[in-house]
C-alpha cells in the first residue's frame, strides 16, 4: 500500500551571522498540541538522512505516529543558505553549531509548538547537543 504524500512546510531560521538554517516541518493533524520532534543530522549528511526524496525514513515514522516533525539542517548542509554578498567559505567551528545553530533551531520549534518536544540527533549533532 502506498503511503500518502506529506505536504511539508519550509522554514529558514536566521542566526546571528545571517546564515539561514533550513528547517522542514511535517505538520501533524493536530499541529498546535501533542508531541513534536526535532531531528538533527550528522556532520556528513543533511535532513534527507531522516526524510528522503521518497518520503521515507525516521521522519516518516514519527509523522505516521502523530508527531509534528521538524527536520533541521545545520549551516553548510542541505538547503541552508549562506549570507548574501559573502564568499562561500567555512568560517565556523564546532562551537558555532553548539552556541548558535542548535539553540536557534530549538527556539524556532519552541515558538511554534505548545506541547512536548523531543530531539533526536544523529552522530555529530548528538554530541553538539550534549555539550
Amino acid at each position: 500500500m502506498d503511503k500518502l504524500k506529506i505536504n511539508s512546510i519550509d522554514h529558514w531560521v536566521e542566526v546571528v551571522d545571517r546564515h539561514q538554517l533550513y528547517l522542514q516541518e511535517l505538520p501533524a493533524a493536530d499541529a498546535g498540541h501533542g508531541r513534536a520532534i526535532l531531528l538533527l543530522h550528522g556532520v556528513f549528511s543533511n535532513g534527507r538522512f531522516f526524510f528522503n526524496a521518497r518520503q521515507q525514513g525516521a521522519a516518516r515514522y514519527f509523522h505516521d505516529q502523530g508527531y509534528r516533525v521538524f527536520i533541521g539542517n545545520l549551516r553548510g548542509h542541505g538547503r541552508s543558505r549562506w549570507p548574501a554578498q559573502t564568499a562561500k567559505h567555512w568560517d565556523w567551528s564546532f562551537d558555532t553549531y553548539v552556541e548558535q545553530d542548535i539553540p536557534a533551531l530549538l527556539r524556532f520549534v519552541q515558538a511554534r509548538h505548545n506541547g512536548l518536544i523531543y530531539v533526536l540527533a544523529h552522530s555529530f549533532a548528538g554530541y553538539a547537543l550534549l555539550v
